[in-house]
């Protein structure tokens, strides 16, 4: 897919990621997980890659995969199949989002001082994006290992970039 082509699919999905809200917020479930199931079954991340415009969907399917009240949880109606569905759709969208997030990390943290500074506006985006998918996991499936990985693997990250920082902050203080 060239650049053009990426650019209209993730356009395509941010139109459809609105629409999926809109139908949400009208009492319209069914339509929304609909909506959400085609994007990401004739969009998939294989043909081209899973963008931060999908963290509305990934709210949506969270969203429609509870079955229980809580505080801070919505319950939608759904047959218990069409939320089984919602499940397995959430938990395959935050976990490649996070893992997408993990990825770019590490790579910013891996470059020269130079380079490093030049990426600190998305270094705290991916950042904060991998924090919102341990949050929704956490929040909306607290019975599920999902959040309590995905908060494992950010404190790692968060361990390594610590570590990082702390040397490229001291890459100054030669000692002749």
């Amino acid at each position: 897919m060239d650049e053009n082509n990426r650019r209209m699919v993730t356009n395509f999905r941010l139109q459809m990621s609105i629409l999926a809200e809109a139908l949400l917020e009208q009492n319209e479930p069914e339509k929304a997980l609909d909506i959400c199931e085609e994007m990401i079954v004739r969009m998939p991340a294989k043909n081209v890659p899973l963008s931060r415009v999908l963290m509305t969907a990934q709210g949506i399917l969270m969203e429609l995969s509870v079955a229980e009240e809580l505080p801070g949880r919505t319950v939608h109606e759904l047959p218990a199949e069409r939320r089984a569905r919602a499940r397995e759709l959430a938990i395959e969208v935050t976990r490649a989002m996070f893992d997408i997030q993990s990825d770019a990390i590490k790579y910013y943290y891996s470059l020269d001082a130079n380079r490093f500074q030049s990426v600190a506006q998305e270094r705290r985006i991916v950042k904060q994006v991998a924090d919102v998918m341990v949050q929704t996991a956490s929040l909306y499936m607290p019975e599920d290992s999902l959040g309590v990985e995905l908060a494992a693997e950010l404190e790692a990250l968060e361990a390594m970039m610590a570590e990082e920082e702390a040397r490229l902050a001291n890459l100054g203080s030669f000692k002749f």
